[in-house]
């Protein structure tokens, strides 16, 4: 199923087919309406989309899968068909995937279990552990013993245990303070241990219980339970559930124009560990039926014979060798019976299955979550990976690239933008995306397109990617650019030299005891990232290698490289393990044997397949060993480099990514930025002041194109082709290559291996080849001024280079100047006194928190908690307490016409200044959900607004908005309406009366120049772009380093100049009395903070152009018009 490559064109590259295109998770989050579906299907269209992701998320009114929703779901497709979009479909009703909508779970067989490991007695039946859900999934349920065992332990390893047959199955023989083998001693009680605190023995032995749990029904889960991953039976019915629903209705259009079904987060219940052996505590770890019976199959091993051994580390010093048995085994276990399941479905029934599972980051939480991320990506078709808060997360990118290149995969997803909130700007957009696509993802999912923004959905994970984002309009810079840069990224495969073994197998054998074993889990953690960042900032692409996978991929070694399903490889990296595969120890032989270089950093591991050596040793490898040092592991790889991207001063940068693929009759190379380099306070770093260039070194000679993404075009490259001498001796052809680069730069060139013949051609000069003038740059130097060669050429930034043409007009825009909103200013109303049914008036409060004042004076369950989906109870919402609020604001105004706008139903009762209203009108304000009604007049002096609302446990409390042509001051808590300014200064436009304004922001000036080509450096901002519109003609945009914003040739005389910041709505509906500073995951919660990080005064964020710009003039510029 994958994707035929297109016929590469510049037509095609300026405007890409819909299949390179980003589709976002499209949240259906209220009631449906095809008429709202098809309007939001024309703004996909217009922010560069190639399709959506249909999601039912929290909020869904509809019943999920039901007639309506299956309906709705052939409306789309349809519909995005006619507009040449993909409708992608989405496995479940939230998250995670697996359960059905509470269908599936139904079936107490199917729910969601894991095993109790206690010193604590406790009778079968229900049991409350007191533990918060741990990702969505409660530890609460059923218990029910499996076993007992007599433990001796010494000094908190395991020194003997046996189990106990038949025996202390009940109160009366073991007591449930203490059991007669133990003598207790008076503990304390902590959150989520047993209700008698904590007991130490002054004797060796204890008893301890083995329970199976079955998971409790939760309303997330739709009052039902979580599905049990590890039972194949029950992800069988899950596709019975819900693929079936989705094939029956929309399957003729499967690999059609719905290409791909998602599937998110899925996971078993969490492995834990203990602190310390000597301390009494309850573990959980992952179990199912039949777990037994395949370990007893795999490893000859009786798993409830020999428990205890998975929980402690062996007195004698033995390694956990059963602790490696049981991980491998719910590893393998997961990947198929949940990802195999649903895997082969799609291949049977012509789609694929992409997403991603819970946890991919990192080996300890991979291990704890799912086992093992890359066994699971051999089932997808499409796999994926979920980066959220901008998190770069470079070893979880790898992972799932490496599978996608070595069994040869559709491609790779990203669900990225998550948790970023209102104010993550376009240069973040770029920069996620990049080191992204660098790393291999071709399919970009943003997170979160909302169907509406009532009630909590305003708080579900922003910013939201679609029209409620006063950006939209503009997004398909963003779409337009990475549809480009997948043309070329999707085409032949990956060039990639070196790989290395992934450690996870290593991490399985240390989840014991923390005392015994947390060092060297983060040392281990700490190696797999640093090892990752080495090699890809070193410029040495990589994969990895999974064990678990070598058996079925490795294909031999030919010509000095190891095959790897598709892919071959030139080097080997061990990094430190404890353990390693038998399977891999023959790979790794047979290839040093046949010449392949093999080098293991560090310490050797001391096992095999988990098992120690009976002589006590390290394994042996065939291969140099090296410390686990970064230099030494660059210089033994040295002959692997393809490439080298070096500075101004010819210095190696340490910041940049790299893809490099190939396929017949050329090469695409694509370079990004690697770290999220934007200065906070909207400025330009100093970094983007002075980088401009790049140097490239390329093995091999080649003709170079460079492919101009943002734009849209191909541009000719400046480079020459050289013979060098290498550091391993002889010499080598090299095409080196100058590229203007600034801090958001991306590059992609196109490589055009030369022929035999064309080199007889070119005439060699102090080692360098000088081009022979067929379309490219001819060059006679390669100096650090290399740009001088560009002679008034414009970077992909669209800036005029100063070389050859002189400046005849420099000046800062006036410091005051007209401006123009494009929505009305706003007063957000968040604080107010209230009355709980008719209640005496309480001093005012933020109105989130009346919400959960009154939800726990009324007995209803906080907004905080989780709700089941509204169309389980026919959204009925009984109304038998009422709320009264009552806002007040003073003002320096009189007879301002204004508006309010908030959300609610027909039956609240509104009062202005003492004037009855109605909540009725046809207009809203950025959501439907929220209404917008005229109120009259504000006077001067004080303004009260109070509103009547009737309650029930489905009502929302939330802010309100006075809108109309006022200025607002803000000190502190305390606020006041003013008059609008008549002119506007560059800087915070927050402090000079617009504290909430959330739309965009124009500012407006005359100038007058010389004639000449024109340039407007806007090089410190906070805005999501910055556009600029002269004498009325088409606006040109800008988002990115190094902010000059190239205007054409203009004629002497005056220009009306409009600049657009495009704003964000951070100071409308973001975390305002959020006073946490190292805040970065902006989810639900951080809007409901406490303590220390809340406030009552207003966290407001600078917004606007904060530096007057700068207008430049030149003479004599050459192609000037390709500056527009």
């Amino acid at each position: 199923m994958k994707q035929k490559e297109e016929i590469f064109t510049e037509e095609l590259f300026k405007n890409p087919p819909a299949v390179y295109r980003g589709a976002p998770f499209y949240a259906w989050n209220g009631k449906l309406d095809k008429g709202i579906l098809k309007e939001q299907i024309n703004t996909f269209e217009e922010m560069g989309f190639g399709g959506f992701h249909i999601h039912s998320r929290i909020g869904l009114s509809d019943e999920y899968l039901g007639e309506k929703f299956m309906e709705c779901v052939t409306f789309c497709q349809k519909y995005a068909k006619s507009k040449g979009m993909f409708t992608y479909l989405y496995d479940e009703d939230k998250w995670p995937s697996g359960y059905g909508g509470g269908r599936v779970t139904q079936k107490e067989e199917y729910r969601a279990r894991y095993l109790l490991f206690t010193p604590f007695f406790h009778e079968e039946g229900y049991y409350d552990r007191g533990l918060k859900p741990s990702c969505r999934l409660t530890e609460d349920g059923t218990l029910k013993l499996l076993a007992s065992y007599r433990v001796e332990l010494e000094g908190g390893r395991l020194r003997s245990y046996e189990k106990v047959s038949g025996g202390y199955r009940n109160a009366e023989e073991c007591g449930k303070k203490c059991v007669e083998e133990c003598v207790c001693k008076e503990g304390y009680p902590e959150e989520g241990k047993h209700q008698w605190g904590e007991e130490k023995c002054r004797k060796k032995q204890k008893i301890w219980y083995a329970y199976l749990v079955v998971a409790d029904s939760l309303p997330w889960f739709n009052n039902g339970a979580y599905v049990d991953v590890l039972n194949p039976k029950a992800i069988s019915t899950f596709t019975k559930v819900c693929h079936d629903s989705y094939f029956e209705a929309v399957g003729g259009e499967f690999s059609g124009s719905i290409p791909s079904i998602f599937t998110d987060e899925p996971q078993f219940i969490k492995m834990q560990n203990m602190e310390c052996g000597e301390k009494l505590q309850e573990i959980g770890i992952p179990y199912t039926e039949g777990l037994e019976d395949e370990m007893r199959m795999h490893y000859h091993v009786d798993l409830m014979e020999r428990l205890p051994e998975i929980f402690w580390e062996s007195a004698d010093g033995k390694p956990a060798a059963l602790r490696y048995q049981y991980l491998n085994t719910i590893a393998d276990r997961f990947a198929d019976s949940y990802v195999g399941t649903l895997g082969k479905w799609c291949e049977n029934h012509g789609i694929m299955l992409t997403g991603h599972v819970m946890e991919e980051n990192g080996l300890e939480n991979q291990a704890r979550h799912v086992g093992d991320a890359m066994r699971s990506y051999r089932y997808f078709q499409m796999p994926g990976i979920d980066m959220l808060a901008n998190r770069y997360e470079y070893t979880t990118a790898k992972q799932a690239a490496s599978v996608v290149r070595q069994m040869d995969k559709a491609g790779m997803a990203s669900e990225l933008y998550g948790v970023t909130n209102w104010n993550f700007d376009f240069r973040g957009h770029k920069l996620q995306g990049d080191w992204q696509a660098a790393l291999g993802v071709t399919l970009r999912v943003p997170h979160l397109s909302w169907m509406y923004m009532g009630g909590e959905s305003k708080r579900d994970y922003p910013a939201p990617i679609d029209a409620h984002s006063p950006w939209h309009g503009r997004y398909s810079l963003i779409e337009d650019y990475f549809g480009r840069i997948n043309m070329a990224l999707t085409r032949g495969k990956a060039r990639v030299e070196v790989c290395v073994i992934h450690p996870i197998e290593s991490m399985f054998m240390l989840l014991g005891p923390d005392k015994d074993t947390l060092w060297e889990r983060n040392r281990l953690e700490e190696e797999f990232q640093e090892l990752a960042r080495w090699l890809l900032f070193g410029q040495m692409d990589f994969d990895f290698l999974s064990e678990a996978l070598i058996p079925k991929l490795y294909k031999g070694t030919e010509k000095k490289r190891l095959r790897i399903g598709e892919m071959s490889y030139r080097a080997v990296v061990v990094p430190p393990l404890l353990t390693i595969r038998s399977t891999t120890l023959q790979m790794l032989e047979e290839f040093s044997k046949n010449g392949g270089m093999v080098i293991t950093m560090g310490r050797l591991p001391g096992c095999v397949d988990g098992n120690g050596l009976s002589n006590g040793i390290a394994v042996d490898i065939h291969s140099k060993n090296i410390g686990f040092d970064r230099h030494a592991l660059m210089k033994e790889l040295e002959e692997c480099r393809m490439l080298r991207i070096l500075d101004g001063k010819g210095l190696q940068r340490k910041d940049l990514l790299y893809q490099l693929r190939e396929e017949e009759g050329r090469k695409w190379l694509f370079i990004a930025q690697g770290h999220d380099n934007r200065k906070r306070d909207g400025g330009i770093s100093a970094k983007g002041k002075e980088e401009g260039q790049i140097r490239i070194e390329i093995a091999g000679g080649y003709d170079v194109c460079l492919w101009n993404a943002m734009k849209g075009m191909r541009e000719s490259a400046v480079y020459e082709i050289r013979n060098v001498c290498c550091k391993t001796g002889g010499c080598r052809m090299e095409t080196h290559v100058w590229v203007p680069f600034w801090e958001h730069d991306s590059v992609l060139l196109e490589l055009i291996p030369k022929r035999d013949e064309d080199t007889e051609s070119f005439e060699e000069v102090s080692g360098t080849v000088k081009g022979d003038g067929k379309g490219h740059e001819k060059v006679s130097g390669h100096g650090e001024k290399g740009f001088e060669r560009v002679q008034g050429k414009e970077s992909q930034n669209g800036w005029l280079a100063e070389i050859g043409a002189g400046c005849i007009y420099s000046k800062y825009l006036p410091s005051e100047n007209s401006y123009a909103l494009e929505e009305p200013n706003v007063l957000l109303w968040d604080m107010a006194e209230y009355s709980l049914d008719k209640g005496p008036w309480q001093e005012c409060e933020e109105i989130l928190r009346i919400d959960n004042i009154a939800r726990k004076t009324f007995g209803y369950r906080l907004r905080t908690d989780s709700f089941p989906q509204p169309w389980l109870s026919g959204n009925r919402n009984k109304k038998e307490h009422i709320v009264s609020l009552r806002f007040r604001i003073d003002s320096r105004i009189d007879q301002v016409k204004a508006e309010i706008a908030l959300e609610g139903e027909e039956d609240v009762e509104l009062t202005f200044n003492g004037r009855p209203m109605k909540m009725i009108g046809d207009k809203w304000f950025v959501d439907s959900c929220i209404k917008r009604m005229d109120v009259g007049m504000i006077k001067k002096g004080e303004n009260i607004l109070e509103c009547k609302i009737p309650f029930g446990s489905l009502t929302n409390l939330e802010w309100v908005y006075l809108l109309g042509d006022f200025g607002v001051e803000v000190k502190g808590r305390k606020r006041v309406l003013i008059p609008l300014p008549e002119k506007i200064g560059f800087g915070d436009y927050v402090q000079q009366g617009f504290p909430y304004y959330g739309g965009n922001f124009c500012y407006e000036t005359v100038v007058e120049i010389p004639e000449g080509d024109a340039e407007l450096l806007v090089d410190e901002y906070e805005a999501s772009l910055i556009e600029v519109e002269v004498d009325g003609q088409k606006p040109v945009a800008m988002f990115a380093a190094p902010y000059r914003i190239a205007l054409g040739r203009l004629q002497g005389g005056k220009h009306r100049l409009k600049i657009r910041s495009y704003g964000s709505r951070i100071n409308m509906f973001g975390q305002l009395h959020n006073c946490n500073p190292y805040e970065t995951y902006f989810g639900p919660g951080t809007w409901r903070t406490e303590g220390e990080n809340w406030c009552y005064e207003y966290r407001l964020h600078r917004c606007g152009i904060l530096k007057a710009p700068v207008l430049k003039v030149w003479r004599c510029a050459k192609n000037s018009a390709e500056m527009g």
